[in-house]
């Protein structure tokens, strides 16, 4: 069975199966590449993507809206149960100011890693693993610490 065929809403048949089932799918796809000049090189189906394309929508990269910085930021560490932490002021300059190569998910993965290494009930910069410098995070761990987790 094809995928296109899926797409389109064409009646098929399972595996073994006597009876035609009919698709009943929306699918959302996401990309950051530009997938008209991957068809003009061959690298990408068209027929697959006018049969995807019916609605699009571009959403800039996060480094271009940092003022929805603090708002996910907040999010993440609620969906995690982090419902006590804040973070300081000078930390979410610091996640505003970062280019995020990675988006949404180097944020939320930033956050989390943040609140789970953090001092005090307040995330701090050095709490954050952004590698423009070396966090707390970041830092080899003590000797204390790396004598307690040896094997024997």
């Amino acid at each position: 069975m094809k995928l296109t065929r899926v797409l389109d809403g064409t009646p098929y048949y399972r595996l073994g199966g006597l009876k035609k089932i009919s698709p009943d799918v929306r699918i959302v796809a996401a990309t950051n590449r530009d997938l008209e000049k991957d068809i003009e090189a061959g690298k990408f189906r068209s027929d697959l993507f006018h049969r995807l394309s019916q609605v699009h929508v571009q959403v800039p990269p996060l480094r271009d809206r940092p003022e929805d910085i603090p708002v996910l930021a907040e999010f993440f560490l609620r969906e995690q149960n982090h419902n006590s932490v804040s973070i300081a002021p000078a930390a979410l300059d610091e996640l505003r100011s970062f280019p995020w190569p990675g988006n949404v998910r180097g944020l939320r993965n930033a956050v989390i890693r943040a609140a789970i290494m953090r001092s005090g009930n307040e995330i701090q910069p050095e709490d954050l693993p952004l590698g423009s410098r070396r966090s707390r995070f970041n830092r080899a761990p003590s000797l204390q610490v790396s004598t307690r987790w040896n094997v024997r």
